[in-house]
Parts: structure tokens; sequence; C-alpha cells
């Protein structure tokens, strides 16, 4: 069984999965898989990138409650964790950033489009 992601119809016109209008997407140089985490990004907890803190393990064993899995790409997995960062104001989202434009190939006017994507998705909320 495949799985396609489709965009979704309404008498209103065309949503995408972020739940975005079709006329405010913002379409760049990025690819599907980066739309779709910083899209998941932006339900994640903020815990979700601090997996080893102090007391995550004792919340996780009496409440059943845990931080989703980190994704298998690794340059994804730093894609979400900048989402979430910037999405929460963390001054941490410079050092993913670096990381991001050093390690993964991404270039500042990616993040920049990563950015606007953010400040589109949150303000619709």
């Amino acid at each position: 069984m495949t799985y396609h992601d489709r965009s979704l119809t309404t008498a209103s016109g065309s949503i995408d999965i972020s739940g975005l209008p079709a006329e405010q997407l913002f379409h760049g140089a990025l690819d599907r898989k980066s739309r779709i985490v910083i899209g998941l990004s932006l339900r994640d907890p903020s815990s979700s990138v601090d997996r080893d803190r102090p007391g995550s393990r004792l919340l996780s064993r009496l409440f059943g409650i845990s931080a989703p899995a980190p994704l298998a790409d690794p340059r994804l997995e730093s894609l979400r964790r900048f989402c979430i960062l910037y999405r929460d104001g963390d001054p941490r989202c410079m050092a993913e950033a670096d990381l991001l434009t050093k390690d993964f190939g991404y270039s500042e006017s990616d993040l920049d489009e990563v950015r606007t994507e953010i400040g589109l998705r949150t303000k619709v909320r």
C-alpha cells in the first residue's frame, strides 16, 4: 500500500495538508519532504527537542507521556528541531541553523523560506 499526499478540496478552494488556503501557500525551493516536516513540527511539543532532559523518563513512566521519536533522516530531524526552536523563539535555533547550512546543504534563502512558512502557518491558527 502506498500513501500519496494529495491536496484536499473544499467549497472555498484548495487546501494543502498544512490547512492553509492555496492562495496563502508559499512555494519556493524547499522539497516536499521538507515542507511536510515543517508542518509536522508545528504540532510537535517543545519537549521533543530535549528528549534527554532530567525528569523526562520519570514523566514517561508515571504518565505514559513521551516525546515523538526523532526522524530517521538526520537532515530532516535537524530541520524539525530548527522549526520547533524557531517557533518557540528559542535562541538555540541559531546553532541549529548553522548545522543545517554547514552539514546538510540548506542555504540561507532556504532557511528564510522556512521562517516565512512557520510565520504564515502560526498566524493562521
